[in-house]
Protein backbone atom coordinates (compact mmCIF):
# COMPACT_ATOMS: atom_id res chain seq x y z
CA UNK A 1 0.00 0.00 0.00
CA UNK A 2 3.02 2.35 0.99
CA UNK A 3 4.72 1.38 -2.45
CA UNK A 4 1.52 2.42 -4.06
CA UNK A 5 0.76 5.57 -2.68
CA UNK A 6 4.61 6.76 -3.08
CA UNK A 7 4.24 5.85 -6.86
CA UNK A 8 0.98 7.92 -7.08
CA UNK A 9 2.65 11.04 -5.21
CA UNK A 10 5.68 10.80 -7.68
CA UNK A 11 3.80 10.55 -10.73
CA UNK A 12 1.85 13.44 -9.72
CA UNK A 13 4.69 15.53 -8.65
CA UNK A 14 6.39 14.66 -12.40
CA UNK A 15 3.19 15.47 -13.97
CA UNK A 16 3.23 18.95 -12.09
CA UNK A 17 6.48 19.93 -13.00
CA UNK A 18 5.47 18.97 -17.02
CA UNK A 19 2.58 21.33 -16.76
CA UNK A 20 4.50 23.85 -14.72
CA UNK A 21 7.35 23.65 -17.39
CA UNK A 22 4.46 23.85 -20.58
CA UNK A 23 2.79 26.34 -18.89
CA UNK A 24 5.87 28.33 -19.04
CA UNK A 25 7.20 27.57 -22.01
CA UNK A 26 3.95 28.14 -24.28
CA UNK A 27 3.98 31.94 -22.58
CA UNK A 28 7.61 33.00 -23.43
CA UNK A 29 8.21 34.73 -26.55
CA UNK A 30 11.69 32.56 -26.85
CA UNK A 31 11.49 30.04 -29.63
CA UNK A 32 11.42 26.37 -27.01
CA UNK A 33 12.01 23.07 -28.52
CA UNK A 34 12.48 19.77 -27.06
CA UNK A 35 13.93 16.91 -28.84
CA UNK A 36 14.59 13.23 -28.71
CA UNK A 37 17.98 11.92 -28.62
CA UNK A 38 18.10 11.62 -32.34
CA UNK A 39 17.03 15.10 -32.70
CA UNK A 40 13.49 14.82 -33.76
CA UNK A 41 10.89 17.29 -32.54
CA UNK A 42 8.94 16.46 -29.21
CA UNK A 43 7.69 20.06 -28.24
CA UNK A 44 7.98 23.23 -29.75
CA UNK A 45 6.53 26.49 -27.91
CA UNK A 46 3.79 28.50 -29.46
CA UNK A 47 6.65 30.97 -31.46
CA UNK A 48 7.35 28.39 -33.75
CA UNK A 49 4.63 28.92 -35.27
CA UNK A 50 5.51 32.25 -36.54
CA UNK A 51 8.45 30.64 -38.60
CA UNK A 52 6.53 26.85 -39.54
CA UNK A 53 2.76 27.98 -39.67
CA UNK A 54 0.73 25.03 -37.31
CA UNK A 55 3.17 23.53 -34.70
CA UNK A 56 1.29 20.25 -34.57
CA UNK A 57 2.50 19.35 -37.63
CA UNK A 58 6.23 20.02 -36.32
CA UNK A 59 6.01 16.48 -33.64
CA UNK A 60 7.98 14.10 -34.53
CA UNK A 61 9.72 15.65 -37.81
CA UNK A 62 13.49 15.90 -38.26
CA UNK A 63 14.69 19.74 -36.49
CA UNK A 64 18.14 19.47 -38.46
CA UNK A 65 15.40 19.37 -41.89
CA UNK A 66 15.18 23.50 -41.88
CA UNK A 67 18.74 23.97 -40.70
CA UNK A 68 21.02 26.26 -43.68
CA UNK A 69 23.04 23.68 -45.09
CA UNK A 70 25.93 25.86 -44.60
CA UNK A 71 25.27 25.40 -40.68
CA UNK A 72 24.13 22.01 -40.50
CA UNK A 73 27.32 20.12 -39.64
CA UNK A 74 27.81 22.98 -36.94
CA UNK A 75 24.70 21.92 -35.72
CA UNK A 76 24.59 18.42 -35.33
CA UNK A 77 28.07 18.32 -33.73
CA UNK A 78 27.00 20.55 -30.77
CA UNK A 79 23.44 18.47 -30.82
CA UNK A 80 25.71 14.98 -30.59
CA UNK A 81 28.23 16.52 -28.40
CA UNK A 82 24.83 17.33 -26.04
CA UNK A 83 23.57 14.29 -26.00
CA UNK A 84 26.84 12.81 -24.79
CA UNK A 85 27.95 15.54 -22.79
CA UNK A 86 24.84 16.24 -21.15
CA UNK A 87 26.26 20.10 -21.60
CA UNK A 88 24.48 23.03 -23.94
CA UNK A 89 26.31 24.57 -26.45
CA UNK A 90 26.14 28.26 -27.82
CA UNK A 91 25.38 28.44 -31.01
CA UNK A 92 23.75 30.72 -33.98
CA UNK A 93 22.55 29.44 -37.02
CA UNK A 94 20.15 29.92 -39.98
CA UNK A 95 16.81 28.25 -40.34
CA UNK A 96 15.53 27.95 -44.21
CA UNK A 97 11.69 29.10 -43.78
CA UNK A 98 9.32 27.79 -46.19
CA UNK A 99 9.13 31.54 -48.12
CA UNK A 100 12.79 30.84 -48.70
CA UNK A 101 13.98 33.36 -46.33
CA UNK A 102 16.41 32.87 -43.42
CA UNK A 103 15.65 33.64 -39.80
CA UNK A 104 19.02 33.78 -36.96
CA UNK A 105 18.30 31.27 -33.90
CA UNK A 106 20.87 30.91 -30.85
CA UNK A 107 21.04 28.11 -29.26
Amino acid sequence: MQENAALRTALSEALAREEFFRVIAEQVGDYVAVLDLEGRRVFNSRSYATLFGNRSNLVGTDSFAEVHPDDLKAVKTAFRETVKTGRGHMLTFRFLLPDGSEHYMES
